[in-house]
């Protein structure tokens, strides 16, 4: 009997051990793609979250995607920061996913739902949100896979019914998200930067960047402006830039107005003339 309980305590104890190892080859990781998605605290915001935590524990459990291989963090991360700064415990809740995309369509919508954002904060959520459900329903009435009545623009009064803005609103969202993904270029303390207002970006300038492709040079010596939180460079180069799109726009102006004189001068009707007259003023 007493060599039956031997066994069988050794049996166990290997499926504990077996089980540890599992766990400890399952560490939660970071993915970079996946933490631009995650509001950055301020200074202020992350030592009180530090003090509650060191004073009442992790109460919140950290959101994690198993994809069968790791765990990845996909909401949390300030509360895993700190937790495994100071070994504080922390539980886990698993969410299933069947890729990447769903992951971060998730992410975005979970963000939306948080009460302490900022304007610009709500502002590149929906943006990027409209981005990819436009995306998507393209790429489903591509394959087949939806109805031709569901368009972008039913996506577009979908978010606007949804989040209680305009349809214009969401529309100038995607040109924000747009523009700020630009700038950024996968680097999130830029992003924060812009959208906590610790560097001051033009919001014009942000779509114009959106809309049109500059000088790499200098959109990059934009980011190594804002990184520096060198305002005066970054009001100088987005000045900069804001005059060079202007003199584009007043050359394109011009041309446009050269074009409809010179057809003008053939035209021999004065009826047409005047009502042409009446439309360009």
């Amino acid at each position: 009997m007493s060599k039956k309980k031997s066994l069988l305590s050794s049996f166990l104890n290997e499926i504990v051990e077996q089980q540890s190892t599992i766990e400890k080859e399952k560490e939660i990781i970071i993915l970079n793609e996946l933490k631009i998605f995650i509001r950055s605290l301020t200074q202020e915001e992350y030592e009180q979250l530090e003090t509650n935590l060191l004073a009442e524990g992790c109460r919140d459990a950290l959101i994690v995607w198993n994809d069968g291989k790791q765990l990845v963090l996909i909401d949390g991360h300030n509360r895993y920061d700190i937790c495994t700064k100071h070994n504080i415990p922390y539980k886990i809740t698993e969410k299933q996913f069947n890729n990447l995309e769903q992951v971060k369509d998730w992410m975005i919508a979970n963000q939306l739902g948080k009460r302490n954002l900022s304007e610009e904060e709500k502002k590149y959520l929906r943006g990027l949100q409209y981005k990819r459900e436009k995306k998507k329903v393209g790429e489903n009435q591509h394959t087949g896979g939806v109805d031709k009545l569901s368009t972008p623009k039913k996506t577009v009064e979908k978010l606007a019914e949804m989040h209680k803005v305009s349809t214009k609103t969401i529309q100038r969202d995607e040109k924000f998200a747009m523009g700020i993904d630009k700038i950024a270029n996968n680097n999130a303390e830029i992003k924060q930067k812009i959208l906590n207002k610790n560097v001051k970006v033009p919001q014009e300038l942000i779509q114009k960047i959106a809309e049109n492709d500059y000088d790499k040079k200098v959109v990059e010596n934009l980011r190594k402006a804002i990184l520096k939180n060198d305002i005066g460079k970054v009001k100088e180069i987005s000045q900069s830039i804001l005059n060079q799109t202007l003199e584009t726009e007043t050359n394109e102006v011009n041309s446009i107005k050269k074009k409809i004189v010179d057809r003008l001068k053939v035209v021999d009707d004065m009826k047409i003339l005047q009502k042409i007259d009446k439309i360009l003023s």
